[in-house]
Formats: structure tokens, sequence, C-alpha cells
């Protein structure tokens, strides 16, 4: 029997096992610190002087201090120490500082948004009455008043969703 979870690392108390609260405590703080994960900030080297309790950073490259040697991992503060997570693909974040909504790729961490505007969600389920974008592109949605229709562009042509 392997003795972590193949998705989150979480331990398993193992039989026979001493202190086995340990255990099950490591595994509660693993759970508390990613499920609904909000970086303070993201692509940070240097720990905080003074973090709060249950706050996670994202790591970036060439960290020093207690972070040296963790680039990439998520660092949360857990009962007075760092707890290092590794993010995983599809992973999703709140980013604090910059107010986005990152999600991993696997290798590194992505806003969830195009530079040309496609993909911001305050733009494309926008349920006002609304006009076709001038030059859509595959999964564009908006709301057709004139036919009361949710519409979804397939990279050809627009479709109706209801």
């Amino acid at each position: 029997m392997p003795e972590i979870s193949p998705n989150l690392s979480l331990p398993f108390i193992m039989p026979a096992q001493a202190q086995k609260h340990v255990t099950h405590n490591e595994a509660i703080e693993r759970l508390d610190a990613i499920v609904q994960l909000t970086l303070i900030t993201n692509g940070a080297t240097v720990p905080p002087l003074a973090p709060n309790e249950g706050e996670a950073y994202g790591v970036g490259s060439s960290a020093t201090d207690a972070w040296a040697g963790q680039d990439g991992m998520i660092a949360c503060w857990c009962g007075g120490g760092w707890l290092f997570v590794a993010p995983q693909d599809g992973w999703l974040a709140w980013v604090n500082d910059s107010g986005l909504l990152q999600v991993h790729d696997g290798g590194a961490w992505v806003t969830l948004a195009a530079a040309d505007g496609h993909g911001d969600i305050g733009d494309l389920l926008q349920l006002t009455p609304a006009s076709p974008p001038s030059s859509p592109m595959a999964g564009d949605v908006y709301f057709d008043s004139s036919i009361a229709r949710l519409r979804c562009h397939d990279g050809t042509l627009w479709h109706d969703l209801f």
C-alpha cells in the first residue's frame, strides 16, 4: 500500500502506526491550504517575515531563505512553519495581489484570459442585450437579444445554446 494519495499527496495512516493524529493533521493542513486555493502573491522569491497562519504563496525562481530549493512550489504557513505542495496540472488559484485567476498548466501558472481580450469571463458572459463580436473566435458566447438566445461560436458558425 502506498504511503500517500496519488493526486494530493495526502499521507495515509498506516497499520500499527504510532501518533496517528500527526498524519491526520498533516493531511488536513494540506487540504486546508490547497482546496479553494488563494495565493497572497505568485512568483515570490523571499518568504515574508511575519506570515499569517494559512497564508499561501506561489514560490518563484531562485527562491531564498526558507524557500531555497522550493522553486515552483506552493508555500503555506501552517503550524509555525512552511509546508510545501507541488501544484498539479489544472489547479486553479486566485492571486490576491494581482486580482487574477490563474491555472497551473503542468509547468507554470497561466492567467485565465488571452492577450486579445477573448477569454475574459466578464466580456464573454455578459447577458445584457448585445450583438455578436465583429471577429468571433471559437468558444465566444453572447446573448442575442433579437431572438432571445444565448449563442456560441464554433470557429465557423454561431449556434443556439438554448
